[in-house]
């Protein structure tokens, strides 16, 4: 039979190093836990509101977000307002179409992906303030982007997001909640 035996003063040593060890993996876990990334939820984005009485839009944006509104020349295009991130990695725009047809721009998005210019990765339907549509999520080139289409009236409405990189979940809560707060009159 094979006994080990350990100096007194040795055990003592080795249990200091173990509790020193136990209490500095504890101290990480909690400075992680308290500086760590917090996970993208909505309470953690605060919004601005845009309104436009002029074309009864209404929506909220994340408030360290720039909106500009473009006055695109033409009659197909009634309004563009554009938006981008503080670091121009997430970028996007609202627009209201007239003289449109809903099945040409339908057909724009999934004749791009025909043509190997976009690589669509799902198409849903969706409804919109009781407006049925479609939700397309694609890749082009380095860009991930969700593009909505609704028509409303004889007016098409289309809610365009993309970011640079990778899609995340921040990116699709800030789309979501820009689609969930979009009103027009």
């Amino acid at each position: 039979m094979l006994f080990i035996t350990i100096n007194k003063k040795k055990l003592k040593t080795i249990k200091y190093i173990v509790f020193i060890v136990i209490l500095l993996i504890l101290a990480m876990v909690i400075i992680k836990l308290l500086s760590g990334d917090k996970p993208a939820t909505n309470d953690n984005i605060e919004y601005a509101h845009y309104s436009n009485d002029d074309v009864k839009i209404k929506f909220e944006y994340p408030d360290d977000w720039e909106v500009d509104i473009k006055d695109i020349a033409g009659d197909e295009i009634l309004f563009h307002i554009g938006f981008h991130s503080p670091d121009d990695r997430g970028n996007g725009f609202i627009q209201i179409w007239a003289k449109c047809d809903y099945d040409t721009l339908i057909s724009y998005i999934e004749g791009n992906s025909v043509d190997n210019k976009i690589v669509l990765m799902e198409k849903k339907k969706i409804n919109l303030d009781g407006n049925k549509g479609y939700m397309y999520f694609y890749k082009k080139n380095e860009n991930m982007a969700k593009d909505a289409l609704f028509s409303k009236g004889e007016k098409v409405i289309r809610v365009f997001m993309s970011v640079r990189e990778d899609w995340d979940e921040k990116h699709n809560m800030i789309f979501n909640h820009i689609l969930d707060t979009l009103s027009i009159g």
